[in-house]
């Protein structure tokens, strides 16, 4: 039989270690969720800039075509 002090005592010990694992995989699950929402956030930025080259390369092909417009008004 278990001397009931150290059985008091190895009950809160292990209390103690149940609840940091609990805490350390809830800090684990968000780590995660704050990858996954990097993840969206790096795919987004990547659209943006996808994005922002095209109307650049749209601009420029305005641009030209003003200025060829432009040149044959001379």
């Amino acid at each position: 039989m278990i001397d009931p002090d150290i059985r008091k005592r190895l009950q809160a010990i292990l209390t103690a270690h149940d609840d940091a694992f609990r805490a350390l995989r809830a800090a684990d699950d968000a780590v995660g969720d704050g990858n996954g929402a990097l993840r969206l956030l790096i795919d987004a930025q990547a659209r943006a800039i996808d994005a922002h080259r095209v109307a650049i390369d749209a601009a420029l092909a305005a641009n030209r075509a003003a200025l060829e417009l432009l040149n044959q008004l001379e």
